[in-house]
């Protein structure tokens, strides 16, 4: 049961990933890679809290 939640967790995280970075495409702003690094900690560590 604990490795089925980490998992939606981490597919719950690429798709907010996703979605933010399709956002700011849409807005035509550049991706910070500031923030793709730090998404991707959160992708490394499942069980962190999205700001």
């Amino acid at each position: 049961m604990r490795a089925s939640h980490t998992t939606v967790s981490i597919s719950t995280t690429l798709n907010w990933v996703h979605a933010s970075a399709l956002t700011r495409l849409a807005k035509g702003t550049k991706v910070n890679t500031t923030d793709i690094e730090e998404n991707q900690e959160v992708i490394e560590n499942p069980t962190m809290k999205l700001r």
